[in-house]
C-alpha cells in the first residue's frame, strides 16, 4: 500500500516535470528568450538539460517500481 502511494507521488513529481519541461523548451522558441544575454540563454539549455535528466531517471525509477509488482 505504502508503495502504491510512492508510485504515485512519482508519477504525478513526473507529469508536472513534463508540463514544466515544455513551457520551457517553448520559452526558448520565443521572442523574450531572443532578448536574453547568452549567458541567461545557456543557462536556461542547462536547466531543459538538467530537468529533462532528472525526467528520465524518475521514469526509470517509476519503471523498476512497477516491475516489482
Amino acid at each position: 500500500m505504502a508503495e502504491e502511494a510512492f508510485l504515485s507521488r512519482m508519477v504525478v513529481e513526473l507529469e508536472e516535470l513534463d508540463k514544466k519541461i515544455e513551457k520551457l523548451q517553448e520559452f526558448t522558441e520565443g521572442e523574450v528568450f531572443k532578448e536574453l544575454s547568452a549567458i541567461e540563454k545557456q543557462l536556461l539549455y542547462i536547466q531543459v538539460s538538467t530537468m529533462s535528466t532528472y525526467g528520465a531517471t524518475l521514469s526509470t525509477r517509476i519503471d523498476i517500481t512497477r516491475s516489482k509488482d
